[in-house]
Parts: structure tokens; C-alpha cells; sequence
């Protein structure tokens, strides 16, 4: 018998969300203009993936010696 993991309601779920963008986007649009979408878009997405970050890493926290290459990139 073949297992349902988490990895396929992973799939499952991006499916749907992906799927759910054309939708979304084009019924948002008609409410704000799109570069404010775009920022509501982007600041959700930083948050989910800080959120992602430190449940998987447990620590934000940056050494000293790494922060010359924040600079430069």
C-alpha cells in the first residue's frame, strides 16, 4: 500500500494555492492598484518564510563575520 506523506499534502496544498493566484490577483486588481499588491504580496511572503526559518532553523541569529556579505548582495 502506497502512504500519503507530507510531502504529497505539500504538493497538494501548492497546488491549490498556485491554482488560486490567477483568481486571486485578477479580482484583487480591480480593488487596489497592482504595485500595492504587489507590496502586501511581498511583505506576507518575507513574513511566511521568516516564520519557516525559525521553526526549521530554530535561530535568526547572523555572525559578525557574515554581515560584510549582506552588504555586498
Amino acid at each position: 500500500p502506497v502512504k500519503f506523506g507530507t510531502i504529497d499534502l505539500a504538493l497538494i496544498m501548492m497546488t491549490v494555492i498556485w491554482g488560486m493566484n490567477a483568481v486571486i490577483v485578477k479580482l484583487t486588481y480591480t480593488q487596489i492598484p497592482p504595485m500595492a499588491f504587489m507590496a502586501v504580496r511581498f511583505v506576507i511572503a518575507g513574513a511566511l518564510l521568516l516564520i519557516i526559518l525559525r521553526v526549521t532553523e530554530g535561530s535568526l541569529r547572523v555572525d559578525r563575520r557574515d554581515w560584510p556579505k549582506f552588504l555586498v548582495a
